[in-house]
């Protein structure tokens, strides 16, 4: 009745290939969209009750059959149009994801430092090996599962000062992928036992952008979410998450590494039509937890 042509089916969808992703699919390489079958009206209303539920049979009303075939006629054409503002939306794609395989994931070996060793140097420099079929792209390094550094050149080591670090015992994982996310990753556990260790200090973290109550369309999107922390060397990472309505928390996706106090991520893609509350927690390296304020912004696709 109001013209809106109704929330489709969600769809998870690889990025790279535009294919349907498969359990090899990265998760970073997925993103969910909203395919629609489009209808007449006649499909979804029953003339002599407008407001009640959809008909059960709509091809029993004598106008159906004509009006149904002039909306087909427009799927078929917009399919077609690679300039059609609906090409992204109305057909899924029935293929699926062939760039992510088993057969393509790199080879990778921690060369330096050794499994449970100690580092009394503040500078920890890391020797990998990698290699891939379709070439190494980067490698990743993350203590205790939080990006501390990215290297996109070879060899693909990586010197780092520990100074945000207290002493104790770390997880250091390595992360090597091709240039469409098939990765890799090794692991190894270090002591870090410096002279002077650095002073963790408490953090909080504010959402600074969308204001609260804003209106937003899909147009917005890729929405950034602008964050405010007081201790960007303190912080490991920031997760951002929200919730529509009354239901449950999701992740909309995480900042790392943290190099300053004003940071931004970008929401990709709008949700379906709704309210939503948007948080960020902010977590320290000693893995203490700073929850944002709660911000709410109303979505209407269009």
């Amino acid at each position: 009745m109001d013209g809106e042509i109704g929330n489709g089916s969600p769809v998870r969808i690889d990025k790279t290939t535009g294919l349907l992703a498969t359990e090899n699919t990265p998760p970073e390489m997925i993103e969910e969209r909203q395919y629609f079958d489009p209808h007449c009206i006649l499909y979804y209303i029953n003339p002599a009750d407008p407001l009640g539920d959809a008909p059960k049979d709509p091809s029993r009303e004598s106008q159906f059959a004509g009006w149904e075939k002039a909306v087909r006629d427009w799927f078929e054409k917009e399919k077609l149009a690679t300039s059609s503002p609906y090409a992204d939306v109305l057909e899924a794609p029935t293929e699926y994801d062939d760039a992510h395989k088993p057969e393509y994931a790199p080879t990778l070996s921690i060369e330096s430092p050794n499994n449970h060793e100690t580092i009394t140097d503040q500078l920890l420099k890391v020797v990998i090996s990698a290699q891939a079929p379709q070439g190494i792209a980067r490698a990743e390094y993350y203590i205790n599962d939080s990006l501390i550094h990215v290297n996109t050149r070879p060899p693909f080591g990586m010197e780092k000062k520990l100074n945000f670090l207290s002493n104790g015992f770390y997880n250091l994982k390595v992360r090597a992928c091709d240039g469409v996310f098939n990765c890799t990753s090794k692991d190894i556990e270090f002591n870090l036992k410096l002279d002077n260790p650095a002073d963790i200090q408490p953090i909080s973290v504010t959402i600074t952008n969308p204001s609260n109550g804003l209106a937003l369309s899909s147009g917005n999107f890729p929405l950034p979410i602008q964050v405010t922390v007081n201790e960007p060397k303190s912080t490991a990472r920031i997760n951002i998450y929200y919730k529509k309505d009354e239901g449950e928390w999701q992740t909309v996706g995480a900042i790392q590494p943290i190099d300053d106090n004003n940071l931004v991520y970008y929401w990709s893609r709008a949700p379906i039509n709704g309210t939503y509350k948007l948080y960020a927690e902010a977590v320290s390296w000693n893995e203490g937890l700073s929850k944002s304020n709660e911000v709410m912004v109303t979505i209407t696709n269009q």
